[in-house]
C-alpha cells in the first residue's frame, strides 16, 4: 500500500506541471473580451512567474512525498504531497477527465460577448463595409434580437443596395416581429435580385398567408417547388400547397 502510494504521487507530481496551464486558461476565459485575447492572455499567464512558482512547488512537494513515502522517510512531507496530490487530482476531474467542458461552459457564457466584441471591432475598422453589419445582423438574429438585426441589415443594405442576403434576412427579422408587410416588401427586393431563390418564395408565400393573401401565397408556393433543389423545400412547399387546397 505504502509502495504504490508513493508512486501514485510521484506520478501525479510529474503530470500536475500542467495545472497552472490550466488555472491560467480559466482565468483567461473569464477576463477575455474576445477569441484572440484569450489567446493571448492563455500565453501570457502561463508563462507568467506565479506559474512557474506554481509548477515548482506543486510539483517538488508531490514528487518529494512520493520519495518520501517509498522511503518510509519524513511522513509530514509525504502527507503535504497527499495533500496536494489531492487538489491536483481535483484539477485534472474538472480540466482532463473532460477538458472541453469547462472551457466550453465559459465559453457559452460569454458567446455573446466574443462575437459582438469580433463584429464591433471589424466595423470600427471597415465602417463602409456592409459585410460586418451584415454579419453582426445575423448574430442578433440568432439571437432573437431582432429589432437590432433589422438595424444591422439596413446599414448593410444602405452600404450596398444589391446585397440580397441583407434584404432576405431582414424580412425574416420583420416576419419574426409581426410586420408582414416589410417582411413580404424585403422578401420581393431578394426576389428581384436573385430570382431563383426559391426559399424567398417560400417564405413570401408564409407570410402571404400571415396577411390573408392566400391566393398570392399559392403562387409563391407553387414557384417555389418549381425552384427548389432542396428536397426538404419541395417538401415543405408541397406540404403547405396541400392544406391550402384541402381548405378551400
Amino acid at each position: 500500500m505504502r509502495i504504490a502510494a508513493g508512486v501514485i504521487l510521484i506520478i501525479t507530481g510529474v503530470t500536475s506541471v500542467a495545472v497552472p496551464y490550466k488555472v491560467a486558461t480559466m482565468m483567461a476565459l473569464a477576463r477575455a473580451d474576445s477569441y484572440q485575447e484569450y489567446l493571448n492572455l492563455v500565453s501570457s499567464l502561463a508563462r507568467s512567474p506565479w506559474a512557474t512558482s506554481m509548477s515548482v512547488i506543486l510539483v517538488g512537494v508531490i514528487i518529494g512525498g512520493g520519495v518520501c513515502a517509498l522511503r518510509k522517510k519524513a511522513y509530514g512531507l509525504a502527507f503535504a504531497g497527499a495533500v496536494c496530490s489531492a487538489i491536483a487530482m481535483g484539477f485534472y476531474a474538472l480540466m482532463f477527465a473532460a477538458p472541453g467542458l469547462l472551457a466550453a461552459i465559459f465559453l457559452l457564457l460569454r458567446r455573446r460577448e466574443f462575437k459582438m466584441a469580433t463584429y464591433d471591432k471589424a466595423i470600427k475598422s471597415d465602417s463602409g463595409n456592409a459585410g460586418p453589419y451584415y454579419d453582426r445582423g445575423e448574430a442578433y438574429t440568432e439571437m432573437a434580437e431582432y429589432d437590432r438585426a433589422i438595424a444591422d441589415y439596413s446599414k448593410a443594405i444602405e452600404l450596398d443596395p444589391r446585397h440580397a442576403l441583407a434584404f432576405f434576412n431582414r424580412a425574416h427579422a420583420y416576419g419574426e416581429t409581426g410586420d408582414y408587410d416589410k417582411a413580404v416588401a424585403d422578401y420581393t427586393k431578394a426576389i428581384e435580385l436573385v430570382p431563383a431563390d426559391a426559399q424567398a418564395y417560400y417564405n413570401r408565400g408564409l407570410d402571404y398567408l400571415n396577411q390573408g393573401e392566400v391566393h398570392l401565397a399559392v403562387s409563391d408556393l407553387e414557384k417555389a417547388v418549381e425552384l427548389s433543389t432542396d428536397p426538404e423545400l419541395t417538401h415543405d412547399a408541397e406540404q403547405a400547397l396541400h392544406k391550402l387546397r384541402s381548405a378551400s
